[in-house]
């Protein structure tokens, strides 16, 4: 562990350095720190400006990212950036396999209004077409989106089971994430005459990677009635859907 600054910097950013996973750099990396460095304040500022930005915390496994989040000896601040970054990446690259394996399948795009780190408005517009697709039991799933590093998506779904008058609902879905996240959300949608967005009550549920939030049907209305060529839900051809989030802090 007598290795200089500059030496251990540079075997971090080689391109030849090959590991299994990036945990084992980082668990390199702090034991060289408080071996080199046993001042708490200087260890830590050697650590975020020369080290971290050297390690690629996106290969690193999940149990690690939880460490690094609760590791002393990186700023709390620089630390959250880092895995809800990390996480990110992690979901993009699922996503991206996701849809290497569904082909041509395009997800619908969102429109995401960040009102705080912990909390956002999602929009979700369907054409007419692409909700007369889903019958009578087909579903789509959106693009992600993100909330203080933790991965979501939306997913609408058609259900027209016999003598139902039910017809479209809504899951909340949470692809990626850190740990288990208690999740406040409410769905609501636009309809005629008002023009307006009309949601539903408030709900929360604890969401782990993975985990789907309860069935929401938006409209509790025959199928016919929801598709036809009149229906109120229906604005220009557009369907618009919105769902607010927030992640409740302890």
């Amino acid at each position: 562990m007598a290795l200089p600054l500059s030496a251990v910097e540079a075997v971090l950013s080689s391109d030849k350095l090959h590991v299994g996973m990036e945990d084992a750099v980082f668990d390199f990396a702090l034991e060289w720190a408080h071996a080199k460095y046993p001042n708490f304040e200087e260890r830590r500022e050697i650590l975020g400006s020369h080290i971290v930005p050297a390690i690629c915390f996106s290969s690193m496994s999940t149990h690690k990212l939880r460490v690094v989040l609760e590791c002393e000896d990186i700023d709390p601040n620089l630390a959250s950036k880092l895995v809800a970054r990390a996480f990110i990446v992690k979901a993009e690259e699922a996503e991206l396999k996701h849809c290497v394996a569904e082909c041509a399948y395009k997800r619908p795009p969102l429109k995401v209004i960040q009102l705080s780190e912990n909390h956002a408005l999602v929009f979700l517009d369907l054409r007419r077409e692409e909700c007369a697709a889903l019958f009578p039991t087909g579903s789509m799933k959106s693009q992600l989106f993100y909330l203080n590093g933790n991965a979501f998506t939306l997913r609408v779904q058609c259900n027209n089971k016999e003598n139902s008058s039910q017809s479209i609902g809504l899951y909340l879905n949470m692809e990626e994430g850190l740990g288990r996240v208690v999740i406040q959300y409410s769905f609501a949608s636009v309809s005629k005459p008002s023009k307006k967005f009309n949601a539903n009550e408030m709900l929360e549920e604890t969401f782990v990677k993975g985990g789907t939030g309860r069935w929401f049907y938006v409209f509790n209305t025959p199928w016919a009635s929801f598709i036809a060529d009149d229906s109120p839900n229906f604005l220009n051809g557009l369907l618009h859907l919105r769902v607010e989030v927030a992640i409740r802090t302890q």
